[in-house]
């Protein structure tokens, strides 16, 4: 499924970041479109069982332990180690993203565990690292993930400052209004 639409909002040669890389896709149709001036990759790489549900749980057999995991990260880092526009943070976004400074992102995409908690986090993190009137983007609001819908919900419930933008194709935009 293309995200183009939603790459066509975002400012080009921003500041950006994205929480869930997996295999790099959506990094590719990022540098692509958007040529940014400075891209943070977040992503703990890491087989979580516990989330059988999900591809980095085990999910249809592709992921059968850690050793599987890691080739993914490998890829990664070898595809973008001399790019210096792309910094590669490993570990979970709740850690990672305190290395970024605060109102410093044009945009954040958040595409990590569809849990409920984690995306409210990440939707709260990425809210203090994006620039007033910047935008908070992510994946899955459809299509069973329900954990998404009810953290974007609650964040704008929650949030005076933060306005919907777009749903459309299940992706979602909001945007900080100050």
């Amino acid at each position: 499924m293309s995200r183009s639409f939603l790459l066509n909002i975002m400012p080009k040669e921003s500041v950006c970041a994205e929480i869930g890389v997996w295999k790099g896709a959506f990094t590719k149709e990022i540098l692509s479109c958007i040529n940014p001036s400075k891209l943070y990759l977040v992503d703990p790489w890491a087989y979580q069982p516990k989330f059988r549900k999900n591809l980095y749980g085990g999910k249809r057999g592709l992921i059968k332990n850690q050793e599987n995991m890691d080739v993914i990260y490998n890829a990664i880092k070898s595809r973008y180690q001399n790019n210096k526009k792309i910094e590669i943070l490993r570990g979970y976004s709740s850690d990672m993203l305190n290395k970024i400074s605060d109102g410093c992102l044009d945009w954040a995409y958040i595409d990590g565990n569809h849990a409920y908690k984690y995306v409210l986090e990440d939707l709260r993190l990425c809210y203090l690292k994006v620039k007033n009137s910047g935008y908070i983007c992510g994946d899955d609001y459809s299509g069973g993930w329900k954990g998404v819908i009810k953290a974007v919900s609650n964040f704008l419930s929650d949030n005076d400052n933060v306005e919907q933008v777009l749903i459309k194709q299940r992706q979602f935009v909001l945007r900080k209004i100050r």
